[in-house]
């Protein structure tokens, strides 16, 4: 489980499970029970942040997009690795992240 708040000022904090990384606080050693902000992203302004069942993606206000967790890097149209990322990554194909999110948002629909 996995819980993710933006302050007004775009702050993030999350808290919840420390499996596959999906905190984003780096190399966690055990569950966080109380909100923390993510450090990396304490200089950028998120505008909105969406939680999956083992990921954690944030856009802020420059158009920046930053992933964490379980994630599947694509290599190529055949090829690609399933990674975790414990901490915020810089996505730069943002087309890609708003694929994913329409395929997320028609398979949970159903």
């Amino acid at each position: 489980m996995l819980s993710a708040a933006l302050t007004e000022r775009g702050q993030v904090y999350i808290w919840g499970s420390k499996q596959n990384g999906q905190l984003g606080l780096g190399n966690v050693q055990e569950n966080i029970l109380e909100p923390r902000q993510i450090n990396y992203l304490a200089f950028k302004k998120g505008i909105s942040i969406v939680c999956g069942e083992s990921h954690v993606l944030c856009f802020t206000e420059t158009k920046e997009a930053y992933g964490w967790g379980t994630c599947t890097l694509i290599k190529n149209q055949k090829d690609f690795e399933i990674c975790e990322l414990n901490a915020p990554k810089r996505i730069f194909d943002v087309d890609i992240v708003h694929k994913f999110l329409i395929q997320e948002d028609s398979v949970s629909s159903h």
